[in-house]
């Protein structure tokens, strides 16, 4: 049979479950911006950067 919850458990053990709960998703924000912000830094490398983008802007010929 399941074990039911104690609604009256002390106000400690509640905050100790509020905490890690604010761990966790304060680990979660983190995670999210690093891997969001990791694509948007390779996208500008690709674009500015990249050694390929430099060769073949010197390979035109404009004049």
């Amino acid at each position: 049979m399941p074990e039911q919850v104690n609604f009256q458990s002390s106000p400690s053990h509640i905050n100790q479950i509020a905490l890690a709960f604010r761990k966790g998703g304060l680990i979660g924000l983190c995670l999210q911006v690093f891997f969001g912000v990791v694509p948007i830094f390779l996208l500008l490398f690709a674009l500015f950067l990249s050694p390929a983008r430099n060769r073949r802007l010197d390979n035109h010929l404009w004049a």
